[in-house]
């Protein structure tokens, strides 16, 4: 059948695929998602070929190593639902290596902290920093009771204290397990764990640190925020179609997971059984009972799945506020590259994100008070960044706001912005003809961009001809002055190079 042929395939290139789901889980953790792409696929994929090993073209890593009803329960902790974070924390929760998560915005901070609500207890021990002179005995309560802890606040090196717990130098005596801890022996209990995050957004860890740990890059996308940013604007306008949709994907995950579990339970049943499969009639009851289990369950997920539809249609009326508000986050964020006193916390947009929220105009129906939000929220932000910059960076914010809006609204393209930044000039009072010729040719390949560029490449090839030195006389008649040899040319400019917009 298709099904058994599909499944042949699939064991055919089981190596292959878990060869390449290992090295991602080893090496890919401190990469953004376009660069562990590019890994799994042209360094991973590429050396299954060069070894002959077969494995999948395109390895789906959330599909091999965890399962709907796991990714549904972190999304309930908090952890947002792009699938970079969920890589992030299949890369926390599977690697052998203890976590260090780069998380400027503090989002893995909130999602462990909720993951392991219920083994910390509310205990202060679980918590605490590098820096902390009760350090020490913080990690001995750990290491003993098999609690998490959590260390904030990392910098670009470690307290030497927890090399011998990063290494994991276990040391077994008898039926017990210890660490040597500051000269000093301490039990370890398995279930003990360890995580350490930095608020650092471009931390330079030591070669000997990212060998000890598994560092993972938390840094916020903009398709993870602005899932985000739609919960936050509907909690404020829309709390109890929120609270349905919270409420909805429990009750999935819970049903997700009792499939699973069934399923496992009908698994293990048919393993351990031995002889004939038709004379074993407790196996037969079993398989039944759970076969209605399981249509029950199937039923309640359709249902909820038709509701969650509902709701989405409904959420999605907010989408263009969550749309605008990542927009505008990114602004503030990359206005450090252009000085590194600009740098911002996510923590300051949400508290100005609430803030145009609550004072925007109120209106009916939904799309006008939804108009009336981004407007009141892009103002905001606008004036909130604009009064902190020199002034000699005002227009350069105004700039990046314009453009990215546009560019987000489909009114402008990648195409149009390359054109802007490359077809203009900079103040040159003598330029070479043949230097001035090379650039022609550059500007040409912008017309290779349709639909703008059309003919654009005709024109620059046209004025290219025209400034060749054996046109000189042609410059000549239009003033624009050109040396007896050719090779230099008098342009008009202004003191300074302007752009409005």
């Amino acid at each position: 059948t298709e099904d058994s042929n599909t499944f042949a395939e699939r064991r055919k290139k089981l190596v292959g695929d878990i060869t390449v789901v290992a090295g991602f889980v080893s090496y890919c953790g401190p990469f953004n998602a376009e660069y562990r792409m590019r890994m799994r696929k042209e360094c991973f994929g590429a050396m299954c070929k060069r070894q002959g090993i077969p494995a999948s073209e395109d390895v789906n890593i959330v599909e091999v190593l965890v399962d709907q009803g796991t990714i549904g329960e972190w999304n309930l902790q908090g952890l947002p639902a792009d699938e970079l974070s969920v890589q992030n924390a299949i890369l926390v929760t599977r690697s052998s290596r203890y976590a260090l998560m780069v998380d400027p915005q503090g989002q893995a901070l909130n999602w462990i902290k909720k993951k392991e609500e219920g083994r910390m207890q509310g205990a202060k021990q679980c918590l605490t920093t590098m820096s902390s002179p009760r350090l020490k005995d913080q990690l001995e309560y750990c290491l003993q009771e098999g609690k998490p802890i959590l260390i904030e606040g990392v910098t670009d090196d470690v307290n030497p204290l927890i090399d011998p717990i990063l290494e994991k130098q276990i040391l077994r005596k008898g039926k017990k397990l210890f660490v040597n801890l500051s000269d000093q022996l301490v039990e370890f209990n398995p279930d003990f764990t360890l995580y350490l995050t930095t608020k650092l957004a471009n931390p330079h860890f030591s070669p000997e640190l990212s060998a000890k740990c598994t560092v993972i890059d938390f840094t916020v996308t903009q398709e993870g925020l602005e899932q985000q940013l739609l919960g936050r604007v509907l909690s404020m306008e829309q709390r109890s179609l929120e609270e349905s949709l919270n409420l909805l994907m429990e009750e999935v995950t819970s049903n997700t997971k009792a499939l699973q579990a069934l399923d496992d339970q009908l698994l293990e049943r048919l393993s351990k059984s031995q002889g004939n499969l038709l004379d074993d009639t407790e196996l037969i009851e079993v398989l039944g009972n759970t076969k209605a289990k399981a249509k029950e369950v199937e039923k309640k997920l359709k249902d909820a799945q038709e509701k969650k539809l509902e709701i989405n249609e409904k959420r999605e009326q907010y989408r263009p506020v969550a749309t605008r508000g990542s927009v505008l986050y990114f602004c503030m964020v990359e206005m450090s590259l252009v000085c590194w006193m600009y740098n911002s916390s996510l923590a300051q947009f949400l508290e100005q994100f609430d803030l145009a929220i609550h004072r925007s105009e109120k209106a009916q129906p939904t799309h006008k008070r939804v108009e009336r939000i981004v407007d009141a929220l892009t103002y905001q932000v606008y004036r909130y960044v604009n009064r902190g910059l020199f002034e000699r960076h005002k227009t350069t914010f105004l700039m990046m706001v314009a453009t990215k809006v546009l560019l987000t609204a489909g009114e402008l393209t990648s195409a149009d912005v390359s054109l802007f930044l490359t077809a203009g000039a900079g103040e040159m009072l003598f330029v070479p003809a043949r230097q001035m010729m090379k650039n022609g040719a550059n500007a040409c390949k912008i017309s290779r961009t349709p639909p703008r560029g059309v003919g654009f490449a005709e024109k620059i090839r046209t004025t290219t001809v025209l400034l060749l030195p054996q046109d000189t006389q042609w410059i000549d008649r239009e003033k624009r002055g050109v040396s007896r040899d050719g090779r230099k040319t008098r342009f008009p400019t202004k003191r300074r190079s302007q752009t409005t917009l």
